[in-house]
């Protein structure tokens, strides 16, 4: 059975929003909009690794494609080291602190803290 081009776009929306979670949305813009979700190479919405994937690969936010490059400019400019493997645990503890400060930096920029009360 051929599905018409709506149902293609609602099968395409369903498994991004299963690999995205409930409500997924930019955390510096709030962009939310499904189309945003449209069938491209890149998802318009990505994982950030708020402290460096090789500091703690579990810690991710969901941030639009248009955040992702300045929120991880933003990285380098505290010194979050996204390169190597931290050598002991208080490298790992200084990353994960500089990554803290990027993502309230990037926050604050972005207007976020307290915009959806």
């Amino acid at each position: 059975m051929l599905l018409d081009d709506e149902q293609q776009t609602q099968l395409r929306n369903l498994k991004r929003l299963r690999r995205l979670g409930d409500n997924p949305a930019c955390m510096f813009c709030g962009e939310t909009r499904l189309e945003m979700l449209r069938r491209v190479k890149r998802s318009s919405l990505e994982a950030h690794h708020v402290f460096g994937e090789d500091n703690d690969p579990e810690a991710t936010v969901i941030v639009c494609a248009n955040c992702h490059g300045p929120a991880t400019e933003k990285q380098f400019q505290c010194e979050v080291d996204l390169w190597r493997h931290p050598k002991n645990s208080l490298e790992r503890l200084v990353n994960v602190l500089r990554g803290f400060a990027s993502f309230f930096l990037m926050a604050v920029e972005h207007s976020w803290i307290g915009r959806n009360e």
